[in-house]
């Protein structure tokens, strides 16, 4: 998960147009990316409440922002875990609150990548 986070983080910082962007983190539970972008107004909008850092509890097809309304929206391990059916609808919902960039990423499904997070909710 890290690993993801931090690719994530590296790839912002290098189209980075700003000092400071706004950034809509969508499904980021528990706010991770603070700690990679601390320079950033990140908000993270999830179904269960983030502690300590700007968030609000809310359904990503229903994002409540008006459009445009951040410089770049990332949503990370989120999009795998919601029905079919509403995939469309989301990525309409986070298009329209960016005004800059969109950025997706998820796990692959692969038989490293399933031992590496197996072992590390052992771990944890």
């Amino acid at each position: 998960m890290f690993q993801r986070y931090k690719i994530v983080a590296e790839l912002l910082n290098a189209v980075r147009s700003k000092a400071q962007l706004a950034v809509l983190d969508v499904g980021g539970w528990p706010g991770l990316m603070q700690k990679l972008l601390p320079s950033d107004r990140l908000v993270v909008l999830d179904l269960q409440e983030t502690r300590g850092v700007e968030a609000l509890i809310g359904e990503a097809t229903a994002i409540p922002f008006t459009s445009e309304s951040f410089d770049v929206v990332l949503s990370i391990d989120t999009m795998e875990h919601l029905p079919a059916g509403h995939r469309q609808r989301f990525l309409e919902e986070l298009l329209r609150v960016t005004s800059g960039y969109l950025i997706l990423a998820g796990p692959f499904s692969e038989p490293d990548v399933g031992y590496a997070e197996r072992t590390l909710s052992d771990f944890a």
